[in-house]
């Protein structure tokens, strides 16, 4: 047997070759410089498709796919959790000054190896929600768009997959945008 790779985890990661010593995988995070960012002041949207291996650990953070924060008060933040019931549930945090979720539904996903990801969050000064595969989730009132100028986003910071597009509107694209986009 050649390349073979002990591992602790639920899932296995791709093969990491070691030349016959013990090594870790190095992190790897996505940044989008927010020079490559649109204005975001008057509302935007974020499309995220990605494929993503994962497990039912049980845990708020199985896995982060959008992290924009300027502050703790001053964030727009993407993930999956799988706590209690919920198998594959995506919950959107916008905070600008009081943060409010939005999820999608608690089973929208399932864990799995390479499951296919289609997520739409939009965002306006009054109001942000959730799509999945086409299949709308929640919607909230909000007061305020986080003022995100200036400030990079980081993709994958807790993720074993691959992301294939990431979107992000200058606008709210509502959730009609959001269902055609994710379907």
């Amino acid at each position: 047997m050649y390349g073979k790779q002990f591992e602790e985890g639920p899932i296995a990661t791709s093969y990491i070759p070691t030349s016959g010593s013990t090594v870790a995988r190095a992190a790897e995070t996505l940044i989008v410089p927010s020079t490559n960012v649109p204005e975001t002041t008057a509302g935007t949207s974020i499309v995220l498709k990605a494929l993503l291996t994962y497990a039912d650990t049980n845990s708020s953070t199985e896995a982060y796919f959008v992290f924009w924060q300027d502050s703790a008060a001053n964030e727009i933040l993407i993930r999956l959790i799988t706590t209690d019931f919920r198998t594959g549930q995506i919950r959107v945090a916008h905070d600008s000054g009081t943060q409010v979720v939005v999820n999608s539904a608690e089973d929208a996903y399932s864990p799995g190896i390479n499951v296919p990801f289609s997520i739409a969050s939009y965002h306006t000064s009054s109001v942000f929600g959730v799509v999945t595969n086409g299949t709308f989730g929640e919607e909230d009132t909000i007061a305020g768009m986080p003022d995100l100028g200036g400030t990079d986003i980081i993709l994958g910071q807790v993720f074993n997959g691959f992301i294939s597009e990431l979107r992000v509107f200058a606008t709210s694209i509502g959730q009609a945008g959001g269902e055609e986009v994710t379907s």
